[in-house]
């Protein structure tokens, strides 16, 4: 069991809202209790073995120099230790605001500022950087590895990590 999509039904939760809300934590719970024999990650989540993050990268991590960085360190931590090491993704868009849309006047979408040097308005999101960024999608990769190893796995991403800054 790697993720929540193996105890779920069809890997998905139901679209059913009424059988949605019948996935309680008993029911979760239960699920993964029935994995535990075949499941190594069931079983040390039961056990309460939980696995520790020991890397994670920036938010809007999308350049090709930090994908290569995080499978780096997974080939790394992997090659030195003889136990599961589980990579994990947050990647969406961070919001859903509508009025994130480019002004235009002929529409009416969007929300307009006036600018001083400029004779027409300009749309909101070009002149904040702080909605400019609600536009960039999360991409968070992380590495977690079990709770043995996580302190001497921490080391040896932080010696990777500042290799890298040396150069």
């Amino acid at each position: 069991m790697d993720n929540i999509n193996e105890i779920l039904p069809n890997g998905k939760y139901p679209e059913d809202v009424n059988d949605f809300l019948k996935w309680d934590d008993l029911t979760v719970l239960e699920r993964i209790r029935a994995r535990q024999n075949d499941s190594p990650i069931a079983k040390q989540f039961l056990e309460r073995k939980v696995m520790s993050c020991v890397y994670e990268t920036a938010a809007h991590s999308n350049s090709r120099n930090e994908h290569d960085l995080y499978n780096i360190i997974f080939k790394t931590l992997r090659d030195k230790f003889n136990c599961d090491i589980m990579k994990d993704k947050a990647k969406k868009m961070p919001h859903k605001i509508p009025m994130l849309e480019e002004f235009d006047s002929d529409s009416g979408k969007g929300i307009p500022i006036l600018v001083d040097y400029l004779e027409k308005p300009k749309s909101i999101v070009e002149e904040s950087i702080l909605l400019k960024n609600l536009i960039i999608p999360i991409n968070i990769n992380r590495l977690y590895i079990d709770s043995i190893h996580s302190d001497q796995a921490k080391k040896i991403v932080k010696g990777l990590l500042s290799e890298g800054d040396e150069e």
